[in-house]
């Protein structure tokens, strides 16, 4: 049974009045030899109430605290991975659409050229044909048609 003043929870380094803790081992009918902290003050005044705990008890305390905490780190690992395969699979994307498109860059270049000459074209063409020149509207026109624009 825990008496302290206050309930610690696992392995006790001090006691609430600011005493250090020492290993006893218990002569009683009752516990035979089992081992418990105590206060150094509560050892010699046990009319006080000063820290006790048994060990074994403590010992329980810190392993389900570990347990509790191997826990929560094996989701936080679990949360890292998944973070990570996230970012890893943005980041081929990118490089991937990186990579597309500079394998396509001298096809892009090619579309986008075409396209200015065209506009070009129409351009002079719609400027001459308000000039009165249709032999160069007919010339712009067979040409769009020959690069199948």
């Amino acid at each position: 049974m825990n008496t302290s003043r206050r309930h610690s929870y696992g392995v006790p380094s001090r006691c609430w009045c600011g005493k250090g803790v020492v290993i006893f081992y218990s002569r009683t009918d009752d516990n035979p030899y089992r081992r418990f902290y105590r206060c150094e003050i509560g050892a010699q005044r046990k009319k006080e109430n000063h820290l006790f705990k048994w060990v074994d008890e403590a010992l329980l305390d810190e392993i389900r605290r570990v347990e509790a905490e191997q826990g929560r780190i094996v989701e936080e690992i679990h949360d890292l991975k998944s973070s990570m395969t996230q970012t890893i699979e943005e980041e081929v994307k990118k490089q991937e659409n990186s990579l597309e498109l500079e394998n396509n860059h001298p096809r892009i270049i090619q579309s986008i050229t075409i396209k200015m000459k065209t506009k070009l074209i129409v351009f002079r063409s719609k400027n001459h044909t308000r000039q009165g020149n249709t032999a160069l509207s007919n010339t712009t026109t067979c040409i769009l048609e020959h690069t199948n624009l």
